[in-house]
């Protein structure tokens, strides 16, 4: 890399799906899940060298804006800006904030955009990645990482990699987007060898960015524009941004706004040992395991139990004769569910939350 990117650190979403550990008031990016670190810093220590990498600038929900600073603080990584969202409005309006805020010191500034709540196992595959997708991105390219599939899942996005472009085997123009699939249309993608994981991973430009947004979704590029040029900056680098002209960008995925209409996309595969920690189950199997499969946490006892979690956030928690379940126990709530059932467990938070609400 011969020049700096700046790291784009998104810290939105509530991350349901792990309820009730994970709450709108503490998102799982600012838990730690996997170790002694949140995924928020674990993420951001992916950047620390200082050499390649300027300080980052973090998205988040305007509640979680002094704990998204200190975190990073705390692991000597000063951000450059924390931009305050008053609204969530998905990955478009997020991404073309930042990419003005980049703007203002250079334009052609490469931004590495990534969500703070994923894991990455190789990350020296991660960085060989990103040094080709940043190389590519100084030409102009919006480059997502394609993550190669291991199995055929219905839980995640799918990126149709097409002709490789010039100049390099590696980097492939986008073909098109799928949108997780049934099974068996996930099954015959997998076999085609031609299809990745969509990781929501975006290296490019900050001018590339503005300008496909101010092109192909210009309703997201005046909103995002008009509310940074309102916000209130503070000395610590936290940026409230104005709620006025935010609440006008319509929320929308950086992939639907984007992504699937740009001719200027492109997908560098990678295997990195990613995961998104999006269930319970994606948890257990990045954690440490007994003998008998158990993923365990806190004051927990267990006989006669296998291939399972159990969390105890607090209270001690006894489980006996189960197999493939999820226990966990929180000052917030305590669920018990069998591991395979957790995509519905979004839905069902939904309800309970509503009820609470009433």
């Amino acid at each position: 890399m011969t020049e700096k990117a700046v790291p784009v650190i998104l810290c939105g979403g509530a991350g349901t799906r792990l309820w009730p550990l994970s709450t709108p008031r503490r998102p799982k990016h600012l838990l730690k899940l996997l170790s002694d670190e949140t995924l928020l810093q674990t993420t951001a220590r992916r950047f620390s060298d200082t050499d390649a990498f300027d300080a980052p600038i973090a998205i988040c929900h305007q509640i979680h804006g002094p704990e998204v600073a200190n975190q990073l603080a705390a692991k000597g990584m000063m951000p450059r800006s924390v931009l305050m969202e008053p609204i969530g409005r998905n990955t478009a309006p997020a991404i073309v904030l930042a990419a003005y805020e980049a703007a203002v010191r250079d334009p052609a500034t490469p931004l590495v955009i990534v969500p703070a709540d994923h894991d990455i196992t190789a990350p020296l595959a991660f960085r060989d990645a990103l040094r080709t997708a940043i190389a590519t991105a100084k030409d102009g390219w919006i480059v997502t990482l394609g993550i190669e599939p291991d199995r055929a899942s219905e839980a995640f996005g799918y990126i149709e990699m097409g002709e490789a472009m010039a100049g390099s085997r590696r980097v492939h123009r986008i073909g098109s987007f799928v949108e997780k699939p049934a099974e068996s249309v996930a099954k015959r993608m997998l076999a085609a060898g031609r299809f990745a994981w969509n990781a929501g991973i975006f290296v490019a430009r900050a001018d590339t960015i503005l300008a496909e947004a101010e092109r192909l979704a210009p309703e997201v590029a005046q909103a995002a524009r008009g509310a940074l040029g309102a916000a209130r900056r503070s000395g610590s680098g936290l940026v409230a941004i104005d709620a006025a002209s935010f609440s006008r960008a319509p929320s929308l995925p950086f992939d639907v706004a984007i992504m699937e209409h740009t001719d200027r996309g492109a997908v560098v595969p990678v295997s990195m040992g990613w995961s998104d920690i999006g269930s319970w189950q994606a948890v257990r199997a990045r954690l440490p395991r007994t003998t008998e499969g158990n993923a365990l946490s806190g004051p927990v006892t267990e006989h006669g139990v296998r291939d399972s979690l159990i969390w105890s956030d607090g209270p001690p928690v006894v489980a006996v004769g189960l197999d493939n379940v999820a226990v966990v126990a929180t000052a917030q709530g305590v669920l018990v569910m069998p591991l395979d059932q957790a995509e519905n467990l979004k839905s069902i938070v939904a309800e309970v939350e509503k009820r609470a609400a009433e």
